[in-house]
C-alpha cells in the first residue's frame, strides 16, 4: 500500500493560493505545480494548512528556518498534520509497490511516457495529473517538478543543513528520475523546477497532544 496519506498530485498553485496572498511560480498557472518554494517554505506551508484544518502542525523552528539554514526545524513525530514524505516514504511511493526503479520499470522508454522530463516537458512545469498515474494513483512522480522531501543530504556543513529533491524535472534526464536518484539542495534554494508534494501521518483530526517526539530527519 502506498505510505500512509500520501498526495496523488503535486501541490498546485490554486492550493497554494489558499493559503498564500502570492504564488512565487516562474510558470504561471492554477494546475500548474507550485515551484520557486524553498525548502522552508514548504515547511512553512505544511504548518499553515495543518492549523487550517484543526491538525497539529507537523514542524517546529520554522520560523527561523531560512537564518538557520534549515538546522532550527525539528519534525514532531506524533503530529498527524501535513508534511513532506522522508527518503523512504517517497522511494516507495515512487515505486507503486514494484520492485523496479520506477514504476514503469527501469529502462528510460517508460519513465519518458509517464513524466515531463528533458526530452519530453517542452522546457516548462504542465498541470499536474496530464500524464498517466502509477498502480497507487499518483501523477507526476518522475518530472514536472522535482519534490522536496524530509531528508539530510550528508553534505557536511556546520552552517547549513543541506537536504534532498526527488523524482527529477522537467530540466532531468530520465535516468536522474528514478528512485533512489537525489539532488542535494540548500534549505535556501528557489529554483523554477522545484516543488513539492503533501503527506499526511494519519487520519486529519485535532491536535495530538504534547509533542515528546521531535526529530530530524537523520534521528539525531
Amino acid at each position: 500500500e502506498p505510505p500512509r496519506w500520501i498526495a496523488t498530485r503535486e501541490v498546485t498553485q490554486a492550493l497554494w493560493s489558499t493559503l498564500r496572498e502570492e504564488t512565487p511560480a516562474f510558470f504561471q498557472g492554477a494546475a500548474h505545480p507550485v515551484e520557486r518554494v524553498t525548502w522552508c517554505d514548504a515547511l512553512a506551508f505544511c504548518n499553515s494548512l495543518s492549523e487550517a484544518l484543526g491538525a497539529q502542525p507537523a514542524y517546529s523552528g520554522v520560523e527561523g528556518c531560512a537564518e538557520s539554514g534549515g538546522r532550527s526545524v525539528l519534525w514532531s513525530k506524533d503530529s498527524v498534520g501535513a508534511r513532506l514524505p522522508t527518503a523512504e516514504e517517497w522511494d516507495l511511493a515512487a515505486g507503486g509497490g514494484l520492485p523496479a526503479r520506477s514504476w514503469m520499470g527501469d529502462a528510460d522508454p517508460g519513465v519518458l511516457r509517464v513524466g515531463w522530463l528533458e526530452r519530453t516537458g517542452e522546457g516548462r512545469t504542465h498541470p499536474v495529473g496530464e500524464l498517466a498515474e502509477s498502480p497507487w494513483g499518483l501523477a507526476d512522480v518522475h518530472g514536472n517538478v522535482a519534490e522536496w522531501i524530509w531528508e539530510d543530504a550528508n553534505e557536511e556543513s556546520a552552517e547549513v543543513r543541506w537536504v534532498s529533491v526527488r523524482g527529477g524535472s522537467w530540466r532531468t534526464r530520465a535516468r536522474d528520475s528514478r528512485r533512489g536518484e537525489r539532488a542535494p539542495k540548500r534549505p535556501e534554494a528557489r529554483e523554477s523546477d522545484v516543488g513539492f508534494r503533501l503527506l499526511w501521518s494519519g487520519p486529519l483530526t485535532a491536535g495530538t497532544g504534547d509533542d515528546d517526539s521531535a526529530e530530524d530527519p537523520a534521528g539525531e
